[in-house]
């Protein structure tokens, strides 16, 4: 084989290239994993309130702008979904499951700030979630 002046750069592109797919692949793969084993063993847990009477919850730091129902789908089941805003510019978002199995997934952070809360990935991870009975959580971290 006989190399050439691009014979270098061509394999550190592929080493790139190869290293970039390695990391990619391994984000977000065992998430979930173990999800159905929970260590807290604790009393059933009902909803206290009606998601609509969330946004009542206000008070000088904290705004919930928006709390209502979201029909079950394909992807994910019925669930009272709680918007809001934090003072300054921190905005968040809560899915609440009516099948909550316990356990929050808080996500969004990280390389998702400033991204907003209904970006099509943030949605695909919180319907993960509550497929799986957890409450979510995300905000964007005043961004």
């Amino acid at each position: 084989m006989r190399l050439t002046s691009r014979t270098p750069a061509c394999m550190t592109a592929a080493l790139c290239v190869s290293l970039l797919g390695a990391t990619v692949a391994g984000q977000n793969g065992s998430q979930f994993r173990e999800w159905k084993v929970s260590t807290i063993k604790a009393a059933p847990v009902g909803p206290h309130a009606a998601c609509g009477s969330l946004v009542g919850l206000t008070d000088f730091e904290l705004s919930v702008t928006t709390a209502s129902i979201v029909a079950a789908s394909t992807d994910a089941p019925e669930f009272c979904r709680v918007s809001g805003q934090i003072q300054p510019e921190i905005r968040f978002e809560v899915g609440l499951p009516s099948a909550w199995n316990g356990r929050l997934y808080m996500f969004g952070n990280g390389g998702y700030a400033g991204e907003a809360l209904d970006a099509p990935g943030r949605v695909a991870t919180s319907r993960r979630a509550l497929a799986r009975g957890f409450a979510t959580a995300q905000m964007n971290t005043g961004h």
